[in-house]
């Protein structure tokens, strides 16, 4: 386990521990991605980069909301809800699909792909929390345990069932059942800086969130001091408007295959960092960009080329059909704080 907090524009991969070296990954902001553990700043979803914030609860020293005790106690009262390690994947699978529309990003093809692997020995065990309606599950989550956490991998509810904020429930359900378990820490996951999608799991109480520098803190003071994914966007959109004022075809894009390097240690070379500014084509079929350099409070020129192929390629054939073929970069000078330097580089490099 790598102890110290990553890079800024490092994504790693790894399996999911058992007990409290669970614990201690959660703690050093790893999360569940499926069957896998994944740590890093940065997710791109869709034709944005976002900032993820892992965010947890002290449970033991924080309680439910007034509305939260409502909440629970009218659908404890209309449901029938029974948290258990009798994890039967398959009597959730039809509300997977059902819930498929709403999914962000990358969807496994089935619930059992997804946590299929917490099933076996090894890793993290899994627990399942049901909402019966008679015969009919309106609502399913799974949480993983170590020693001392509890890490909400997935939570799903029947549509038909929308009404009765069956989401909510089931997080507080698993919360209840954690502390009863004398359970001290409660992960929900994330929430994600330029969309709100995920903002549901800030009701609840006492949350503190991670700053990628200092550590876990008051989730207010991490939110007011900002996210390392909005110094990327202030640094890139100086760098584009900089160019184009020299007449350059500045362009800011995505770069989606930013993270293989952690999946494959031979695309290592590959681009580190979710965006950047291109700046056009080059005559030996390579182009032109400038990435932000976060910790440095600087950016940097870089000249990008496609990837030789290299047989994991074929492995990960159907992620670079979706995404476009990998690109390798070549520093060509030194992380520069203002663009006028940079602009100066690229005259100079011409």
């Amino acid at each position: 386990m790598d102890e110290r907090w990553p890079d800024l524009d490092e994504w790693r991969l790894a399996l999911a521990p058992a007990g409290v070296r669970f614990d201690h990954a959660l703690a050093q902001g790893w999360e569940c991605i499926g069957p896998l553990m994944h740590r890093g700043p940065f997710a791109s979803l869709g034709d944005r980069t976002l900032g993820l914030v892992p965010v947890r609860q002290p449970v033991q020293r924080v309680g439910f909301s007034r509305n939260q005790r409502k909440l629970l106690a009218r659908n404890r009262r209309r449901f029938q809800t029974e948290v258990t390690a009798r994890v039967d994947l398959t009597l959730a699978e039809p509300l997977y699909a059902a819930n498929q529309h709403r999914l962000l990003g990358d969807r496994f093809d089935s619930l059992g792909v997804l946590a299929g692997r917490y099933t076996a020995r090894g890793g993290p065990r899994l627990t399942q929390v049901n909402v019966w309606d008679g015969a009919t599950l309106a609502a399913v989550s799974f949480m993983l345990l170590g020693e001392v956490t509890g890490y909400s991998l997935i939570g799903l509810f029947h549509p038909d069932y929308a009404a009765h904020s069956l989401g909510t429930h089931t997080m507080l359900e698993e919360v209840a059942f954690l502390r009863g378990q004398g359970g001290e820490l409660y992960y929900p996951g994330h929430v994600m800086v330029g969309s709100d999608a995920l903002h549901y799991k800030l009701r609840l109480q006492g949350l503190e969130a991670l700053d990628w520098r200092r550590g876990w803190r008051p989730l207010a003071q991490v939110l007011d001091r900002g996210h390392p994914v909005q110094a990327m966007w202030q640094r890139l959109a100086r760098v584009e408007a900089a160019f184009r004022a020299e007449g350059f075809e500045a362009a800011r894009v995505l770069y989606p295959l930013f993270s293989l390097g952690a999946i494959v240690q031979t695309a290592q070379p590959l681009v580190r960092v979710p965006e950047l500014v291109d700046l056009g084509p080059l005559a030996d079929g390579g182009r032109l960009a400038v990435v932000a350099r976060l910790p440095q409070g600087a950016d940097q020129l870089l000249r990008m080329v496609q990837a030789p192929h290299e047989p994991w390629h074929d492995e990960l054939a159907e992620t670079l059909a979706k995404y476009g073929q990998p690109w390798a970069a070549q520093p060509l000078g030194p992380p520069c704080e203002h663009p006028d330097q940079l602009v100066a580089q690229v005259r100079g490099w011409a």
